[in-house]
């Protein structure tokens, strides 16, 4: 948070799950693949300190699974499983397919487990979308997203949750509202989870 942009997006911590080489996803590509859990379609637009589309912006995208688990935690996943690298539209625009993610206890058995329960913390986390945003001319923003109706939003054991980066996750029951590039877009069952996500670069 010291080290956070005055203005853009809040920035919120990398994590350990991130990997480099994640494989292309195109705009409108699908995560889920009818994967455990619930579809989540998550569309919005990214812009500069101006209100322009940030044009050539690349968006890396991880999470967990449906059952919780990050693909490192899991030998069931693909190595890659919900990790990827999506380039806007030249208009700033980006949509995807992915699962609801879930929210989740950090390792709890050592040290760290020790100075939570100290500290009277427990070791949840809630359930987020982790994002770097990579654009021209601009440091790249490390945040992440949260549901607002996630209840461990004031009790996260890394202290990632900022007020400006927890939405709310709608249900949309018109197909037709959906955007119109997604891959998936026909074949989601409905009702489906939506999230809108807005993202202002920090200075260059």
């Amino acid at each position: 948070m010291v080290n956070a942009a005055p203005a853009g997006t809040p920035s919120s911590v990398l994590g350990p799950f991130h990997i480099e080489g994640a494989p292309e996803l195109p705009n409108g590509g699908d995560l889920w693949r009818g994967q455990v859990g619930e579809p989540l379609v998550v569309s919005g637009r990214v812009v500069d300190q101006k209100g322009a589309p940030a044009a050539g912006t690349v968006l890396v995208l991880w999470q967990n699974a449906g059952n919780g688990l990050y693909a490192q935690q899991d030998p069931s996943q693909a190595p890659t499983n919900y990790h990827a690298r999506l380039t806007v539209a030249d208009d700033g625009t980006f949509s995807f397919t992915t699962v609801r993610p879930v929210s989740y206890k950090v390792p709890d058995d050592g040290p760290a487990g020790d100075m939570l329960r100290v500290l009277g913390r427990d070791a949840w986390r809630p359930a987020h979308l982790h994002m770097i945003v990579q654009a021209p001319g601009h440091a790249p923003l490390i945040t992440e997203f949260f549901p607002e109706d996630d209840e461990h939003l004031d009790g996260d054991a890394v202290f990632g949750v900022r007020a400006g980066l927890v939405l709310p996750f709608s249900k949309v029951t018109d197909r037709t509202a959906l955007p119109a590039n997604l891959v998936a877009r026909d074949t989601l069952p409905m009702p489906v989870c939506a999230a809108r996500l807005d993202l202002t670069l920090p200075p260059g």
